[in-house]
């Protein structure tokens, strides 16, 4: 509404990949605290492509595209994925 459809493709692009640092920001920042300036360029594609940062991109690709129900599924799915059938079958409760 800000824009009234001037760039606002433009503009939704660039808040997703300001939002999708959000996570990932504090770990890279340690990572280029400890490394030389020539390793820098190195750190900072390693996290373009890392799955944190590439979930979060996907999520605002699918809340622009099909609405707020689809990245919530999205992540839920994730969730259950990673954190429920992957965790439970390595780390079983005693």
């Amino acid at each position: 509404m800000i824009l009234r459809g001037k760039r606002q493709t433009q503009a939704f692009w660039i808040a997703a990949v300001v939002a999708a640092l959000y996570e990932p920001l504090p770990i890279m920042r340690e990572e280029l605290s400890h490394a030389p300036a020539i390793a820098a360029p190195s750190i900072v594609l390693n996290w373009a492509t890392e799955p944190l940062f590439v979930a979060n991109v996907v999520s605002a690709y699918l809340l622009r595209k099909y609405g707020l129900l689809a990245p919530l599924m999205m992540r839920l799915s994730q969730y259950l994925m990673w954190h429920i059938l992957y965790g439970g079958l390595t780390h079983p409760a005693a």
